[in-house]
């Protein structure tokens, strides 16, 4: 707050608390003056939050205010004890006026508005020349300032408002750099809405930006920007900035936020953006899928040791990634990104805000669990409108609605069943217009689940996205896409939307998932399905390098910033790349305590010979896909992909874009980096790549007038 001699009074419905935030600035008694005792001085300000029950008296909260303006005591003074009466008397007097127009009609079940003897008077500080009636300070607080207009600090006029539009907090839009849009995103308010904030992106002055504390009202500046986002400009470079949002500028109420560095230059660009370089023309379209490193899972301790030993803090800060992030697809001038691994928050309080400042629109879609991060999409809006949105769970409950049958048998199984009831994977789609042609589109987008050896539960994940996607893709009389997860059964012959469907599928392209989605069928004696064996809801799971690990993949005298590499608990099978998911960083949110058996080996109703856990029964069946036939993009133009996932021991093609052969076709991808350029730090993400995975991009094209 910036106004001087203002107290804001907040009351939100239902809450027990009463907050009052002040500005009050309060001169010296003037000689002779029939005001309290107290020693003569300069000017006091008080800016100060105070928070205060219902239910309490409002005696008790003035008296608290009035202590706020209470003189300084000398050391001496300090060490001798004074009364409550003392201290009250060097105190100013503080008393709270309501208009005396409001007191007609009112009544309060809490006792008289008006103080006991108080007459209507003026108030001479005042413009106006309204009457004004002291209120009755025995009054509770929900009471009191719900009436309160005036507060009188001895003879200084301090104008009271009562639950007005209010920021309660604002979230930093982050680092600002040149030619990258600044975002006023995360915004908290009371009794108003986003759409009433007014905005101002200053630059401060040299004089200001080197002398003054970041708190400092008075800063110098100059305002550069009044939208909610603000681009800068090469001419602010080194600059310092700051934010200030108002709900009502004419209050002079506005909360302002320093920018926590100078205006900053963008990273430099990567050979791989140089075939980007222009956005592509109806029927093309260009389509990114890109597994973006979920926060959480590469800053916890145990990450850093384990996955990403070699990867510096500055490496691995999302403040860093996001940027890079959002610069590099800004770079690939695309039409339609699906995101892995986006967390909920970066995407709504960065992506979306600093994407639609750029021309694009997003969906996001959580995943199931309690974890908060999940799939995100973005489309250019001069390309593409939005006509729904969806997602579904990618489990046995969703298998059950879908397939019912197929559900009784896969619950024959027990650990089969277990583990996809607790998986939190989900299938997300959107459903497009393009601008040029009105035809509309079907986009996919997932992470199905990672662990090397759940391959069995992605051909079951796979097969019901598969399902739930062709139900959207057909068109019905009425034009819309279908919105229940149920198989399709009839009307084959209808006309379809196109599909594109991308994600990190977690799977190579030996496995049966693949093979269920670039075939549509998977066969009963699939490797894949033998997978089961070694899997149950709990087993061994996190990735993790010894001692011995790191000398053999790094040499012995490679410095890593996280020099303490933990030990591996247990000997488990070295994964290899045929039949292995990438061993994405662990979801904790996916193992539920009481679902662990990882320490709970004697609890375990079949065991074998060590402890280990025996699967009594291994899933094995044939599934088939829906009519519609998909290709994988860079399978038809680059076979000789080598990965798209790039960690120290695992590097393989999990990632893809799939599209309809019937509607549409691939014109070109953009070939992955050199190997030379993701070893720079040993894997990634490095400095120039902010993830471990790298991202697909391919150009599309309608085929059908």
């Amino acid at each position: 707050m910036q106004a001087k001699n203002k107290v804001v009074v907040l009351h939100p419905e239902g809450s027990q608390v009463i907050t009052l935030d002040m500005s009050i600035e309060v001169p010296a008694p003037a000689a002779g003056a029939a005001a309290p005792l107290q020693p003569k001085r300069g000017t006091t300000t008080v800016s100060k939050s105070m928070a205060r029950e219902e239910k309490e008296t409002a005696a008790k909260t003035l008296g608290r205010i009035r202590l706020l303006f209470a003189p300084p005591r000398s050391s001496e003074q300090s060490s001798k004890r004074m009364t409550k009466d003392k201290i009250f008397a060097e105190c100013p007097t503080v008393r709270a006026f309501c208009r005396s127009s409001d007191l007609a009609g009112m009544a309060e079940e809490d006792g008289p508005l008006a103080a006991p003897g108080a007459t209507a008077v003026v108030l001479p500080s005042l413009d106006e020349t309204a009457l004004f009636t002291e209120l009755n300070p025995e009054l509770p607080n929900r009471v009191f300032w719900k009436h309160a207009r005036v507060l009188c600090v001895n003879e200084t006029i301090v104008c009271v408002l009562y639950n007005v539009p209010t920021v309660v907090s604002i979230t930093s839009p982050g680092i600002p750099y040149v030619g990258l849009p600044l975002a006023c995103a995360d915004v908290s308010l009371l009794f108003a809405s986003k759409e009433s904030l007014c905005y101002e992106w200053c630059v401060l002055s040299e004089a200001s930006a080197s002398t003054r504390s970041a708190n400092d009202d008075d800063a110098a500046f100059r305002v550069v920007g009044t939208a909610p986002t603000f681009t800068p400009t090469s001419d602010l470079q080194g600059k310092e900035m700051m934010l200030r949002v108002s709900l009502d500028p004419a209050t002079g109420l506005w909360t302002e936020m320093r920018l926590p560095s100078v205006v900053r230059q963008l990273p430099p660009p990567v050979p791989r953006w140089q075939e980007t370089t222009t956005p592509v023309n109806y029927p093309a379209f260009r389509v990114v899928t890109y597994n973006i490193l979920y926060d959480d899972f590469c800053t916890s301790k145990s990450s850093k040791a384990k996955i990403y030993p070699f990867a510096t803090d500055d490496i691995l800060d999302l403040e860093n990634r996001k940027v890079r992030i959002v610069q590099e697809l800004l770079a690939y001038h695309t039409d339609i990104v699906c995101l892995q691994e986006c967390g909920r928050d970066v995407f709504q309080s960065y992506f979306l805000p600093v994407m639609r400042a750029c021309g694009y629109d997003g969906v996001y879609c959580n995943k199931s669990g309690s974890v908060k991060e999940g799939c995100g999409f973005l489309f250019r809006e001069s390309r593409f409108q939005l006509v729904q949105h969806a997602s579904v769970p990618l489990n046995f409950q969703t298998l059950s609605t879908m397939f019912p049958e197929l559900a009784g048998r896969v619950g024959a199984c027990p650990e089969l069943e277990e583990a996809l009831s607790a998986v939190t994977s989900i299938g997300a789609r959107v459903v497009l217009r393009e601008s040029t042609s009105d035809k509309e589109i079907v986009v996919g987008n997932t992470h199905l689940f990672y662990h090397a050896n759940a391959c069995h539960i992605r051909v079951l994940q796979a097969y019901m996205l598969l399902h739930w996607l062709s139900d959207a893709t057909l068109i019905s009389p009425g034009g819309d896409a279908a919105t229940s997860p149920s198989p399709s059964l009839a009307n084959r012959a209808r006309p379809r939307r196109p599909l594109v469907m991308c994600g990190d599928f977690n799977c190579t392209h030996a496995t049966g998932a693949y093979r269920l989605l670039t075939t549509g069928q998977v066969e009963a004696d699939h490797p894949s399905w033998d997978k089961g064996r070694l899997f149950w809801w709990g087993c061994a799971r996190l990735l993790g390098y010894d001692a011995d690990d790191l000398v053999e993949l790094l040499g012995k005298d490679a410095k890593l910033p996280h020099a303490t590499v933990a030990r591996k608990d247990c000997k488990r099978p070295r994964k290899t790349s045929a039949e292995t998911a990438a061993p994405t960083p662990a979801d904790p949110a996916e193992i539920p305590a009481e679902a662990s058996n990882e320490t709970q080996a004697q609890e375990d109703p079949a065991q074998g010979e060590g402890g280990e856990r025996v699967i009594t029964k291994v899933f094995h069946e044939a599934l088939y896909g829906p009519q519609v036939r998909l290709q994988d993009a860079y399978h038809r133009t680059d076979l000789s992909l080598p990965w798209t996932n790039f960690t120290l021991t695992f590097r393989e093609v999990i990632d893809y874009i799939f599209f309809s052969e019937d509607s549409l076709e691939v014109l070109r991808t953009v070939p992955i980096p050199s190997e030379a350029e993701l070893t720079e730090n040993f894997a990634l993400p490095n400095k120039k790549y902010p993830s471990d995975h790298v991202a697909l991009v391919a150009d599309l094209a309608f085929t059908t007038q």
